[in-house]
């Protein structure tokens, strides 16, 4: 019978998110000269056709061209709105990137209202086939499902009935987005996470609070880090990003932790605190997973908005 599982690949600890290259086209030089940093650094990738309209596929492509020796694993973002639309994005990104496979393909959409491929791989629909034929085909080496805590309803099924071999979804120290139940399952099953934004979009920083209430900047992450000030100062931690990056060190389920940098200095920086993290001492931990399930019972949702 078909079959689209894996075991999970080998990543670095740290992986660049690529939302930040090539923002602007008078930044491609630079952005390409990160991409290369990075690579270099043996860092995997996590990305996007979508993510600044295209042009930090470029930036990669450029800096996969420029030093093919060095090109590391790819996570690349599927949407999963029907079974051509997951080819097409896979082919888009292998052929755009000249490689041959993505080390992951994260099956994500953006309506946040649907959650159709949960119901299509139960039922061996024409989803799940095309996962299989582009595993057998070895385009893609291992899925990972994205999940937001509005659709945990179908994510705790996926999980509970072992439908991928991983999860990929915002997870740092202000935010995990899973609701508890869901977040229970996935720690009694072990089963390995990708931590996307690991610093909140900059948020787990004090001096970027000025950005709370921008687009993806949760005004409420503010809030949430002044919640954690005390256990913060218990830590003995030098910055917040430090402290979010040993508290997600300290979940065992963490395979990579994902941040994004448009900054070499940044980069140069969040390789350093990856690499000589340290987890948080357990009763730290535990308390912040505690306050992230009261954070996530107290969400409500517009069950209307197709946004998170």
């Amino acid at each position: 019978m078909s079959n689209y599982h894996s075991s999970f690949p080998r990543l670095s600890r740290l992986t660049l998110g690529t939302q930040g290259l090539g923002c602007s086209f008078d930044s491609t030089k630079e952005s390409v000269a990160l991409a290369r940093a990075a690579m270099e650094s043996g860092l995997a990738f996590h990305i996007s056709h979508m993510y600044n309209h295209g042009q930090a596929l470029n930036v990669l492509k450029c800096a996969f061209r420029e030093d093919r020796s060095h090109i590391t694993p790819v996570i690349g973002k599927v949407y999963c709105y029907n079974a051509l639309q997951i080819r097409l994005d896979v082919e888009e990104m292998l052929e755009r990137l000249h490689i041959e496979q993505l080390t992951i393909g994260q099956l994500a959409t953006n309506d946040h209202r649907k959650r159709e491929i949960v119901d299509d791989i139960l039922s061996q629909g024409p989803m799940f086939e095309m996962l299989c034929t582009l595993s057998e085909q070895g385009l893609v080496a291992h899925w990972t499902f994205e999940i937001f805590q509005k659709f945990s309803h179908h994510a705790f099924p996926a999980v509970q009935n072992d439908l991928f071999g991983s999860a990929a979804f915002y997870y740092n120290v202000l935010e995990r987005e899973t609701d508890a139940a869901t977040w229970g399952l996935i720690e009694q099953k072990s089963l390995p996470v990708i931590a996307l934004r690991g610093l909140s979009g900059g948020l787990v920083e004090p001096s970027n609070e000025h950005l709370a209430g921008k687009p993806g900047k949760p005004a409420e992450m503010v809030d949430r880090r002044k919640e954690l000030a005390a256990l913060f100062e218990q830590a003995g931690c030098s910055s917040w990003s430090e402290f979010s990056i040993r508290f997600l060190c300290s979940i065992p389920q963490i395979q990579s932790i994902v941040i994004g940098t448009s900054k070499q200095s940044r980069l140069t920086e969040n390789i350093g605190l990856v690499e000589n993290a340290g987890p948080l001492d357990p009763g730290i931990a535990e308390e912040i997973k505690r306050r992230q399930n009261a954070w996530a019972d107290a969400r409500t949702f517009d069950p209307d908005s197709p946004y998170v």
